[in-house]
C-alpha cells in the first residue's frame, strides 16, 4: 500500500466513528423529509443572516470550500469521476450557484429571487440524490462529504463574530442534514482536528489548475475575494500549496 492509501484508510476508520444518526420523522408528517421543522424557522432565518448572507458571502464561502476540496486529490477525483466537467472554468460558477441554493433554502432564503422563502427546504434530499450510488457512479465517500461540509461550516463561522452558542447551533443544524442523508459527520469538537488531519495527510497540488478556476469563479460571482483571502481560508498545508501554485502561475504569466 502507498503512503497515501494508508493515510486514507486511517482517515476512513476515523470517520467511521462519526455520528450518522438520522433525525426521527414523526409519521404521518412525511413532509419533514423535504421541509425543515417549522419550529426551527425563526432561529434558522436568524442563523442564515449571521453566517451566510448577503449572497456574495455565500458564494465566497463556497469558492473557498471548493478550493479546500481541490487540495485533496483523492476527494476531488471522486467528484470528477461522477461529473468530469463539474469544476471546469465554464461550469464551476454554475456548480456554486446550484449547490449554494440547497444550503440557503435551509435558512429560508431563495437564491433565485433573492427573497426570503415562506418555508425552509431541507437540503437532505438533494444531498442524498446528487451523491447516491448509481450504475456508473460510486457514492461520494463519507470522508469526502464530511471534509467538504465541515469546511463550509468553519469558513462561514470565520466570517462573522457571534457567540459560541450560535456557532454550535449553526454547526448542529447543518450537520443534521448530512447525517439525515446517510453520511457520517463529526461533532463540532471533533471537526477542526479532522480537517487538520486530512490536510496534513492527504493535501497535494495534483489539481492545481482547479484553483485557477476557483479564482475565476470568485470574480465571476462578484465575491470580492483576492487570492490571499482564499489562501487564508484554507487549512495550513493546503494554503501553502495554493499560494505556491498561484505564485507560479503568476510568474509564468509574467514571463509569457
Amino acid at each position: 500500500m502507498t503512503v497515501t492509501s494508508v493515510a486514507f484508510q486511517r482517515i476512513t476508520e476515523r470517520v467511521a466513528g462519526f455520528d450518522r444518526t438520522r433525525q426521527k420523522v414523526q409519521l404521518p408528517d412525511t413532509s419533514r423529509v423535504f421541509f425543515v421543522d417549522a419550529t426551527l424557522g425563526e432561529r434558522a432565518r436568524s442563523s442564515g443572516q449571521q453566517f451566510w448572507l448577503p449572497l456574495d458571502r455565500t458564494y465566497g464561502i463556497f469558492v473557498c470550500a471548493y478550493c479546500s476540496l481541490f487540495a485533496i486529490p483523492l476527494f476531488t477525483n471522486e467528484a470528477l469521476a461522477r461529473q468530469p466537467d463539474r469544476f471546469s472554468l465554464k461550469r464551476l460558477p454554475l456548480t456554486i450557484r446550484n449547490t449554494s441554493s440547497f444550503i440557503l433554502d435551509a435558512f429560508g432564503y431563495d437564491r433565485r429571487t433573492e427573497r426570503e422563502r415562506k418555508v425552509l427546504y431541507s437540503p437532505t434530499p438533494a444531498i442524498s440524490s446528487n451523491h447516491r450510488e448509481t450504475e456508473s457512479k460510486a457514492r461520494i465517500t463519507d470522508p469526502a462529504m464530511a471534509y467538504f461540509g465541515v469546511n463550509l461550516i468553519r469558513i462561514a463561522e470565520s466570517l462573522t463574530r457571534v457567540s459560541e452558542t450560535d456557532c454550535t447551533w449553526h454547526f448542529d443544524y447543518l450537520a443534521g442534514f448530512f447525517r439525515n442523508a446517510g453520511y457520517a459527520f463529526p461533532e463540532r469538537e471533533e471537526a477542526d482536528d479532522f480537517v487538520s488531519a486530512v490536510d496534513q495527510d492527504l493535501a497535494g497540488d495534483l489539481h492545481a489548475e482547479l484553483w485557477y478556476n476557483g479564482l475565476q469563479a470568485a470574480a465571476t460571482l462578484a465575491t470580492g475575494l483576492a487570492p490571499e483571502d482564499i489562501a487564508a481560508s484554507l487549512p495550513p498545508k493546503s494554503g501553502q500549496l495554493f499560494r505556491a501554485s498561484i505564485q507560479h502561475s503568476k510568474e509564468v504569466g509574467d514571463e509569457a
